[in-house]
């Protein structure tokens, strides 16, 4: 159910599960934060969600940095490669 969230928290959980698939593949997780951030969501979901997008992303990622990162409400994810 939706409820008043602080974004940070389901983001962080979402990384902090999957911190250890990362480490497995030698891909670096980051989380950039802008400012704080609330908005009524499902948490639960939100976090499934978050989860998912990082997961996609190491399974594409063989080395680098996977960087998920929130501006106010805007939420982005991004893969950097080391060459």
């Amino acid at each position: 159910h939706r409820s008043p969230t602080d974004l940070a928290v389901p983001i962080c959980s979402a990384m902090a599960t999957l911190e250890p698939v990362a480490k497995r593949r030698k891909v670096q997780l980051c989380w950039d934060v802008d400012g704080e951030a609330t908005a009524p969501v499902d948490a639960r979901l939100l976090q499934r969600a978050v989860e998912n997008l990082i997961s996609n992303a190491l399974k594409f990622t063989e080395q680098g940095e996977v960087a998920f990162g929130q501006d106010g409400l805007h939420v982005r994810l991004r893969q950097f490669f080391n060459a």
